[in-house]
């Protein structure tokens, strides 16, 4: 495949140690999942990822300044699984994409004011009807793909602490 034929795009954020990820409830199947989506028009596969991430990271649409100034970001390195690209950056990269977000942006359902921290994205982001509801940061581990990542005792015990905490008091 070459970077003109590709049919989405998404943007990774990575460390050593962590990956972001996001939860996303509206997809058929509901899962935690990459940061990246379908292409739009005449998009180059680079317009396409920032255009995706700044949408779904940050809830704001149309952000063209925005997105050109991210641009010039450079990424530590491009991916191509098939027909989607995968351009990674990293945590220090992101820092630099949410102070140039908070200075271009104007109004999103999802953050009281633009977050300059990871911290802050992850812990401050409302719920609102968003693509993306919640930010996560998953070990970057080698791990095998047949075997469960997430232990299925704590899923059971995340499920009653999730349960007890919405009975009626």
């Amino acid at each position: 495949m070459s970077l003109n034929s590709f049919l989405a795009a998404g943007c990774v954020f990575m460390s050593k140690t962590h990956i972001l990820a996001g939860y996303q409830p509206k997809k058929h199947n509901p899962c935690i999942s990459g940061i990246g989506g379908k292409r739009e028009e005449d998009e180059t596969y680079l317009d396409t990822a920032i255009r995706e991430m700044v949408e779904e990271l940050f809830g704001i649409y149309k952000a063209t300044s925005v997105i050109e100034e991210i641009k010039l970001i450079e990424s530590k390195m491009i991916v191509i699984r098939k027909t989607y690209i995968i351009v990674l950056y990293s945590f220090e990269d992101l820092i630099k994409i949410m102070e140039i977000v908070s200075k271009g942006c104007v109004d999103t359902c999802l953050y009281d004011v633009i977050p300059l921290t990871i911290e802050d994205l992850i812990l401050k982001r409302k719920l609102c009807d968003a693509e993306i509801s919640h930010l996560v940061l998953l070990p970057v581990v080698s791990h095998p793909r047949d075997k469960p990542l997430v232990d299925g005792s704590f899923l059971k015990d995340l499920a009653v602490i999730l349960e007890e905490l919405s009975a009626p008091s």
